[in-house]
């Protein structure tokens, strides 16, 4: 895509798609937001559904037509941190509509009404959980995005 035409924005995040859903992951340095994605895409596959990387590290997020789309960032195509472990390759995709965002956090909510919890993200408002740092809730995950019709 020319930047030209589409100004972006670069934030520290994980972006992978899981069905038809992005969903961006943030959180700070070390709070698990690639072992999140892994799982998901792991957990999400063995179910039959499609799952891909789009971005570990550093995410490109631009606003169109009241959508947020996430871009791999071109230094770091294919590319995950798995801890303890390094860098690996992986199947990815070059972009995605976000639908989802969590935020992984030290103290978050015991339990949150979903359909209350929203974000805005460059003018775009979006579904938004708030989730422990480095507790992996994949299935969790998973059941939100299939009954909320998105897997």
């Amino acid at each position: 895509m020319n930047d030209h035409f589409f100004p972006y924005e670069t934030i520290h995040a994980t972006a992978l798609v899981i069905g038809e859903c992005g969903i961006l992951i943030r959180g700070k340095s070390g709070a698990g937001k690639s072992s999140l994605a892994l799982s998901m895409i792991s957990e999400a596959k063995n179910s039959h559904l499609f799952a891909r990387l789009v971005s570990d590290d550093r995410v490109r997020l631009f606003a169109t037509h009241s959508h947020l789309i996430a871009l791999v960032h071109p230094s770091i195509e294919g590319l995950i941190e798995v801890r303890q472990i390094g860098i690996i390759n992986l199947d990815y995709e070059k972009s995605c509509v976000v639908r989802l965002v969590i935020d992984l956090e030290d103290n978050p909510p015991r339990m949150i009404a979903i359909e209350d919890e929203t974000v805005e993200i460059l003018g775009v408002k979006l579904l938004y959980l708030k989730l422990k740092r480095n507790e992996l809730l994949t299935n969790s995950i998973l059941v939100f995005l299939k009954n909320s019709g998105f897997a």
